[in-house]
């Protein structure tokens, strides 16, 4: 009869205690957590260079939402302004569907520039790397002589070279940040 009593006064001991906010409970068992405070290993940043980031990302988010509207919802026009529209694809869905990318790839700087950069340096490396296949394959294009205007390597490709150059810095500046 002691044991049954001592069981059940334990039970009652352990449904009644709680873990500390580092501990776990499982199976009679408590376990410890590590916490991993990214936080404190990220050293603070300087508020104009964060600013100036920001902005980056604001002017970058604008720039493709403006060219992601044109192309999804207005190719044709679009082609025809530029004197191309023998240019576009037979399928309209293939610029339309570009124009897409392009336009929730704008979000996406959008919300990049409004978050925790450091905390986003993972998609500072894909917004980058976004904008270095657009001014790699616009460039190649533009100097091969297989653009259907001089505007997607002049204009477009140049603008995300620059782009690119700005954000690997950024992203560079972040991840030295980030390993303290």
């Amino acid at each position: 009869m002691e044991t049954r009593a001592q069981d059940r006064s334990i039970r009652k001991e352990q449904e009644h205690s709680r873990p500390a906010n580092d501990q776990v409970q499982l199976g009679g068992g408590t376990f410890h957590l590590r916490k991993r405070d990214r936080g404190s290993t990220i050293q603070a940043m300087n508020p104009a260079k964060e600013k100036y980031y920001r902005g980056l990302f604001v002017t970058a988010a604008a720039y493709d939402v403006l060219l992601g509207i044109i192309f999804t919802f207005l190719p044709r026009r679009a082609f025809e302004m530029l004197g191309i529209a023998n240019q576009l694809p037979a399928f309209g869905g293939y610029v339309t569907l570009l124009g897409a990318f392009v336009l929730v790839t704008g979000v996406a700087y959008y919300l990049i520039a409004r978050s925790d950069l450091r905390r986003n340096l993972d998609l500072v490396l894909v917004g980058t790397l976004y904008k270095l296949a657009y001014c790699t394959i616009a460039i190649y294009y533009w100097f091969v002589g297989e653009l259907p205007h001089l505007i997607f390597g002049a204009l477009f490709g140049v603008a995300d070279l620059i782009f690119f150059i700005l954000m690997a810095e950024c992203y560079t500046s972040l991840r030295k940040a980030a390993r303290g």
